[in-house]
C-alpha cells in the first residue's frame, strides 16, 4: 500500500499543479454550491436519486439504476445533509477531470496536458451544470474513464483492459440509455483507427462485449418483466411534430455552442488567428490516432443531433452534459497548439477569475433565484417534510415509513424527514414496486398535497375512506435578504398502520389514474 501511494504521488511540476487545480476545483465549487443553494432545498432530481437509492432496485420507471446505487453508497458513509449531496456532485465532476488528465497523456504532455484539464473549468458542464446530481451529470465521471480504458484496450488489446472497458461501458448504459451514443463513438473509433485490424482480430473487443452483456443482464431481465421502465419514459419524448423536434435540435445546437463561448474566447485571446484556421484543423486530423480523438470529442454531439431529427426525439442541452470533456484536448491536438509558460499562466488566471467572480456573484444570484422561485427555489419543502414527520410520530408513536403526494414534497420527505420514508410514486405500485398492499397495511401511508395540485388531490380522495386523520397546514420558506419565501397550503391525510388494505380490491376503471400510471392500484372509495 505504501509503495502504491508513493508511486501515485505527484512527481513532476505539472502533476503538482494538477493536484492544486483539483483541490481548488473541489473547494471553490463546493463552497459556491453551498452559498448559491443555501436558501433552497435540494433539486427534485437529487432527492429522487436518494429516494430510489434506498430501495436498491435493478431499474426504475424513468431511468436505469446506477446513479441511484452510487447515491446509496455515498449516503451510507455521509449524513443526509445538503452539504454532503453537493460534495457528491463536485466529487463526481472531479473524478471526470482526472480522467481527462489520463486520456490527455496519450496525446500530449507537459503544459498542453495540463491545459486540457484547466480549460474545462471554463465550460459549465463541469461546474454550474454539475451541481444537480442526476442521470446526466453522473456520466461526467464515467465517460472520460471509459474512453481512456477504451483507447488502452484498442492499442494494447490486453484482456484486463478489455474486461474493464466492458464494465465501464455497462456502467454508462446503466446510468442512462442515451449514454449508448458514447459507446457508438467508441465503435466508430475502433473501426477507423489505424490499429483496427489488429484490434478486431484479437479477443479484446469480444471479451468487452461479453463482460458488457453480463453486467447489464440483470437490468435487461428486469426490463423484460417490469410493467414500466426507462424505455416507456423514453417513448414519451417521441412522436412530436417535426417542427417541434427541429426547434429543439436547433436550440440544442445553439445551447452547446454558447456553453463553449468562454472557452472559445480564451483560445482567441491566447493564440493568433493563423493558429485557429480550418486548414490547421484538417491537417491535425491526418495525424495518426487523432481521428479517434476527434470522434470521441465531437461524435456524441453529432450523433445526438442526428438521432433527434431522424428518430423524432426531443432533446435538451442537459442531455449533452457528458458529451464534451475532450473538446479542449481535441482543439489543442488538432490545431497543434503549444502552451508556453505565459499562456499556461494566463489560462490558470482566467480560471481563477471565473472562480472568484462566481463566488462574488453567488449571493446576488441566490437572491434572484429565491425571488423568482426558479426550480422550486423558495418553496418550504424541508420544513413541510419535518412537520409531516412530526405529526405522524405524534399521532401513531411510530416511524413514518411511506409517503405519497405532490412530487416535490413527497420526494423531499424521503430526504429531509427524520424517518426517511419510502415514496409511493404517483400512488402506483408500478412506478414504486417496493410499495405493496401488504406493506401499506403494515406501515400505513402519509399523503401530502399542495392545495393547488389538482391531480394529487384527486388521487388522495381515493384513500379518503381509509384515512383517520386529515388536516390543512400552512408553511412558508423563511425570508432571504428581505425576500419572502413562498407560502403554501397543504392537505395532509394519514392512513393508519394496521388497516386491512388487502381486503380492498383494486379498481381499474378510472381513466385518469390509468393515464397517469397504467399499473396503479388503490383502495375502494
Amino acid at each position: 500500500m505504501l509503495s502504491l501511494l508513493i508511486s501515485a504521488w505527484p512527481r513532476t511540476r505539472h502533476e503538482q499543479i494538477l493536484v492544486y487545480v483539483v483541490v481548488l476545483h473541489v473547494v471553490v465549487w463546493w463552497t459556491f454550491a453551498l452559498i448559491l443553494f443555501y436558501p433552497s432545498d435540494l433539486h427534485n432530481d437529487m432527492v429522487e436519486a436518494f429516494s430510489w437509492g434506498r430501495e436498491l432496485q435493478l431499474g426504475y420507471f424513468k431511468h436505469p439504476p446506477l446513479w441511484a446505487w452510487i447515491c446509496a453508497i455515498w449516503f451510507s458513509v455521509f449524513p443526509t445533509a445538503d452539504w454532503a449531496f453537493y460534495l457528491l456532485s463536485v466529487t463526481n465532476s472531479t473524478v471526470g477531470l482526472i480522467g481527462v488528465w489520463m486520456i490527455a497523456g496519450r496525446f500530449v504532455t507537459g503544459r498542453e496536458r495540463l491545459a486540457a484539464v484547466l480549460l474545462l473549468e471554463l465550460v459549465p458542464f463541469f461546474n454550474f451544470l454539475a451541481f444537480n446530481y442526476n442521470a446526466n451529470s453522473i456520466q461526467l465521471s464515467l465517460w472520460p474513464w471509459t474512453a481512456y480504458i477504451f483507447l488502452i484496450s484498442l492499442e494494447r488489446r490486453s484482456l484486463i483492459s478489455a474486461a474493464i472497458f466492458g464494465i465501464l461501458a455497462a456502467m454508462l448504459v446503466l446510468s442512462k440509455y442515451s449514454a449508448g451514443i458514447l459507446l457508438v463513438c467508441c465503435l466508430i473509433a475502433s473501426i477507423t483507427h489505424s490499429m483496427a485490424r489488429d484490434y478486431w482480430k484479437s479477443a479484446a473487443p469480444f471479451l468487452s462485449m461479453i463482460v458488457f452483456l453480463i453486467c447489464i443482464a440483470p437490468h435487461a431481465a428486469w426490463c423484460v418483466y417490469a410493467p414500466t421502465g426507462p424505455m416507456h419514459n423514453l417513448a414519451t419524448r417521441t412522436a412530436f411534430p417535426f417542427l417541434v423536434i427541429l426547434n429543439k435540435a436547433v436550440l440544442f445546437f445553439v445551447g452547446c455552442v454558447l456553453f463553449h463561448s468562454l472557452l472559445a474566447l480564451v483560445f482567441v485571446i491566447l493564440f493568433e488567428p493563423r493558429h485557429l484556421r480550418l486548414k490547421e484543423l484538417v491537417s491535425g486530423l491526418r495525424a495518426r490516432q487523432n481521428g479517434s480523438l476527434a470522434i470521441l470529442s465531437f461524435g456524441p454531439f453529432v450523433l445526438m443531433a442526428i438521432i433527434s431529427i431522424v428518430g423524432n426525439v426531443k432533446i435538451t442541452t442537459n442531455s449533452a452534459i457528458p458529451f464534451f470533456p475532450f473538446v479542449p484536448l481535441a482543439l489543442i491536438v488538432l490545431l497543434q497548439l503549444r502552451f508556453d509558460a505565459q499562456k499556461l499562466r494566463s489560462t490558470l488566471l482566467s480560471v481563477k477569475l471565473l472562480m472568484a467572480g462566481s463566488l462574488m456573484m453567488a449571493v446576488p444570484v441566490a437572491a434572484a433565484k429565491f425571488k423568482a422561485n426558479s426550480d422550486h427555489y423558495n418553496e418550504p419543502r424541508s420544513l413541510v417534510a419535518r412537520q409531516l414527520n412530526e405529526l405522524w410520530r405524534e399521532r401513531y408513536r411510530a416511524p413514518l415509513r411511506v409517503v405519497a403526494g405532490s412530487e416535490s414534497y413527497a420526494l423531499a420527505a424521503t430526504f429531509y424527514g427524520p424517518d426517511h420514508p419510502s415514496e409511493f410514486t404517483n400512488f402506483s405500485s408500478t412506478d414504486a414496486p417496493w410499495i405493496s398492499p401488504l406493506r401499506l397495511e403494515k406501515q400505513g401511508l402519509a399523503i401530502i398535497c399542495v392545495h393547488t395540485d389538482v391531480l394529487c388531490m384527486d388521487r388522495a380522495r381515493k384513500w379518503k375512506g381509509l384515512t383517520d386523520f386529515e388536516q390543512t397546514i400552512h408553511a412558508q420558506k423563511p425570508e432571504f435578504l428581505r425576500a419572502a419565501g413562498q407560502a403554501q397550503a397543504f392537505h395532509i391525510m394519514f392512513v393508519a398502520p394496521g388497516q386491512g388494505l388487502t381486503q380492498h380490491s383494486p379498481k381499474h376503471d378510472d381513466s385518469d389514474m390509468q393515464a397517469a400510471s397504467p399499473g396503479a392500484w388503490r383502495p375502494e372509495r
